[in-house]
């Protein structure tokens, strides 16, 4: 599955039915933002930061921590490799990149 997420060949398909299957497949958008649960289901490894995220109103630096979901080539889920980084403490910083960045509402991370 994860073979046909990476791959964007859409214009060399044949038939409608085959574009719209593809596409579907390639969903992971939700309410314009990218689905954590449709992003799992799919085997993508995912990245979520709990905390807040700086912002041009609020620059000083931010804490939280991040989980982590792994997946091997074929989808499955890898326990062992997954889990999260100073839950307990939530003391990972967040800062913005770069001067420029900070100028825009929402900053770089």
């Amino acid at each position: 599955m994860v073979d046909l997420l990476n791959r964007n060949y859409k214009a060399s398909l044949s038939t409608a039915a085959e574009k719209l299957d593809l596409t579907q497949k390639n969903n992971l958008l939700e309410g314009g933002k990218i689905s954590l649960e449709k992003s799992k289901n799919a085997g993508l490894n995912c990245m979520v930061w709990h905390g807040i995220l700086p912002y041009k109103n609020n620059s000083s630096e931010q804490t939280g921590w991040y989980e982590y979901f792994r997946y091997d080539d074929e989808g499955n889920y890898l326990p062992e490799f997954s889990g999260t980084n100073c839950k307990e403490t939530k003391s990972l910083s967040n800062k913005g990149q770069g001067s420029t960045a900070k100028t825009y509402y929402d900053w770089n991370q």
